[in-house]
């Protein structure tokens, strides 16, 4: 598998990036919890431990890591993560090019919001679906609620797909 415990969620996430429309991204944005980064973080920190690396060297705040690199293989769903943020990076240059980026002093483009948000959202669902195993039954459940809301149909079907 590539993206974690169950790649079938991952890929379905990528999928709907690819086509995520700006209305999407706002109320992924608006929708995404409070708690959602100590989550996030809680999730890599058990994937670290899993891992055999419990350091302290790591840092404690995973919320928007993508990858702490290939010896322990990327992130807790692999290269799932990079990607997610890679096609919303150009998804939103595609429908909302003007307001999409903001820019570093240097120039170099960083997702702006709606869009920064929405792809942390859309990570944190990804995350409960690939390593669900490293989740709290209440974290998975808030993890999907944002996507859930936005289109219920996608995590019905890969919630159907997992059970299977």
């Amino acid at each position: 598998m590539v993206f974690g415990e169950t790649d079938t969620g991952v890929v379905d996430i990528i999928e709907f990036a690819q086509k995520m429309t700006l209305k999407q991204a706002q109320s992924l944005s608006k929708l995404r919890g409070r708690d959602a980064p100590a989550t996030n973080s809680k999730v890599w920190q058990r994937w670290i431990k899993q891992n055999g690396n419990s350091r302290d060297g790591y840092i404690k705040d995973f919320d928007n890591v993508l990858s702490i690199g290939r010896s322990l293989g990327d992130s807790p769903i692999g290269s799932g993560l990079l990607l997610i943020s890679r096609v919303i990076f150009n998804q939103a240059g595609k429908v909302d090019a003007e307001k999409a980026y903001a820019y570093e002093d240097d120039g170099t483009p960083f997702l702006a919001d709606p869009w920064d948000k929405a792809c942390s959202t859309l990570k944190d669902a990804a995350l409960s679906f690939g390593a669900s195993e490293l989740c709290d039954k209440a974290d998975i459940a808030e993890m999907r609620r944002p996507l859930r809301q936005v289109v219920p149909g996608l995590v019905k079907m890969i919630e159907d797909k997992v059970q299977k």
